[in-house]
């Protein structure tokens, strides 16, 4: 049972309710495998999850994510316990054939406010290369139109990586189309994006480099198709957590140029940064969104 907050609260809470995605994407850290794992939740221990997590931390908004949280047949009944328990539904999901018209539908009434997909490419070549799956493109763009068609907001996420920072502006431009497709849904509902910034320069980390940060951030506040909502970071790992808070420094101060420079404050309301391992030092230097679910599950198991 977890115990209401006697701090700040988070503003968002994120499981991964299974490992199981069909996709084998070259940047994915969630350990996702073809087959769902035989220590995910069931159903009820779901449900009774999310009803610790809404007692905890009433009206927080609940992001269910994976591996392809569809994968799991159960997945929009959690959702909707999450809903009639007062938190702020979102879905975190990869797989355009997996969003046909019955699932969008069946989405909008489970009460998912938002859904979350991510495009790192803007054509199918690249796209279907970096997920190991032919087709994955064109199955997105067309599970994009039935959340659409459903009513459904949706957001995209954009890994910046080496191989697609020169084509940002082709990324944008594909923004831009959903954007025209998407101007029937409801005022308000314009999605909302974080700029990943890389600031040490790991081979094994992706976001844009730091001299490309301010070209990025200011072509999200100038897009009509998404809404810039802040920053995150991924810094170098270490166990000690004053190691890491440099890092944390680092992007609050980059966030705070950028303030000076007129970027509007709606726009870097969140810094996303800190896990497990060093979530206080990190909401001590500002953070808003923090990933602890080691912290709260344990630690995966490592696949050989």
């Amino acid at each position: 049972m977890l115990g209401r907050t006697t701090t700040r609260p988070p503003l968002v809470v994120a499981w991964e309710v299974t490992r199981a995605c069909p996709l084998a994407c070259r940047h994915c850290r969630a350990v996702a495998q073809p087959e769902r794992h035989p220590a995910e939740l069931t159903l009820g221990e779901g449900r009774a999850l999310i009803a610790d997590v809404a007692q905890a931390f009433p009206g927080a908004v609940a992001i269910l994510t994976g591996g392809e949280p569809l994968s799991r047949p159960d997945t929009l009944e959690l959702a909707a316990t999450g809903s009639s328990a007062g938190l702020q539904m979102a879905l975190s999901v990869d797989v355009g054939w997996l969003l046909t018209r019955e699932t969008c539908s069946a989405i909008r009434e489970a009460g998912v406010g938002r859904v979350s997909f991510s495009i790192h490419f803007p054509d199918a070549a690249r796209s279907d290369r970096f997920a190991s799956t032919p087709g994955f493109h064109r199955a997105a763009l067309a599970g994009l139109a039935e959340l659409r068609a459903a009513g459904v907001p949706f957001q995209l996420h954009t890994t910046v990586m080496r191989s697609n920072v020169a084509l940002l502006p082709r990324l944008h431009a594909l923004v831009g189309e959903l954007d025209a497709a998407a101007a029937d849904l409801p005022e308000g509902a314009r999605p909302e994006i974080l700029v990943q910034v890389d600031l040490a320069g790991e081979a094994t980390k992706f976001g844009a480099p730091l001299d490309e940060a301010d070209r990025i951030v200011a072509e999200a506040v100038d897009a009509r198709a998404v809404r810039l909502a802040g920053l995150m970071l991924l810094p170098p790992w270490n166990e000690d957590q004053e190691q890491t808070r440099p890092w944390f420094v680092r992007l609050r101060e980059l966030r705070e140029r950028l303030l000076g420079r007129g970027v509007p404050a709606s726009a870097l309301r969140h810094l996303s940064m800190g896990m497990s391992h060093d979530f206080e030092a990190a909401i001590e230097e500002g953070s808003t969104i923090v990933r602890v679910g080691t912290a709260i599950f344990g630690k995966r198991e490592t696949r050989t």
